[in-house]
């Protein structure tokens, strides 16, 4: 009894598949989120910079990443980030010009770099301040386009038509010799 080999073809599934713009894209926005979400946890926040009251050192539209710590660490020549009671509870990113302990609170006096007025202020001991660690330059003004709703709205818009136009790249691409067929419906050897 003589036995025949059956070849059955090579068939791929077709796979919608990204190309590499879309890819590099998807794990800059992954990388930086999760980057965010770590950052969050171990105490660290991102502001914009809406003054120029620390020119030269920290200007418009920078991005100024802080760390919280206890009102204790500080030191005189330090940048803080605070609640300012003179102006609504507003953050402000300021130098430390002089600190002086008044039993459960310390007493801060704050001064922008370009100011020639001062912020006092205290803090209970156990309560917490943005310590400056470091700034991004003028990415803040991007940041703050973005949080614009007809911005974020073509943003999304956007995003949507890149998506589309890979998915459908990806469809029309795809070479007529290759089945769009499925291995378990091809014949099975005897």
């Amino acid at each position: 009894m003589e036995t025949q080999a059956v070849m059955t073809p090579t068939v791929r599934r077709a796979r919608p598949r990204l190309d590499g713009a879309a890819r590099v894209l998807l794990f800059v926005a992954g990388a930086s989120l999760v980057f965010v979400l770590a950052s969050m946890a171990f105490g660290y926040r991102a502001l914009i910079v809406k003054s120029g009251s620390m020119s030269p050192a920290i200007g418009t539209g920078d991005v100024v990443v802080t760390r919280l710590v206890h009102p204790g660490s500080v030191h005189v020549g330090d940048v803080v980030t605070f609640r300012d009671p003179s102006r609504n509870q507003d953050l402000v990113t300021h130098r430390v010009v002089k600190i002086q302990p008044h039993g459960a609170k310390i007493a801060f006096e704050t001064r922008g770099d370009a100011n020639t007025g001062v912020e006092d202020w205290d803090i209970a001991r156990e309560g917490s301040v943005g310590r400056y660690h470091f700034r991004i330059p003028r990415i803040g003004y991007a940041l703050v386009w973005v949080a614009m709703p007809l911005a974020r709205i073509a943003l999304v818009m956007g995003a949507c038509l890149i998506l589309g136009f890979v998915l459908l790249r990806s469809v029309w691409s795809r070479s007529p010799s290759e089945p769009d067929v499925d291995p378990a419906d091809l014949p099975k050897a005897a």
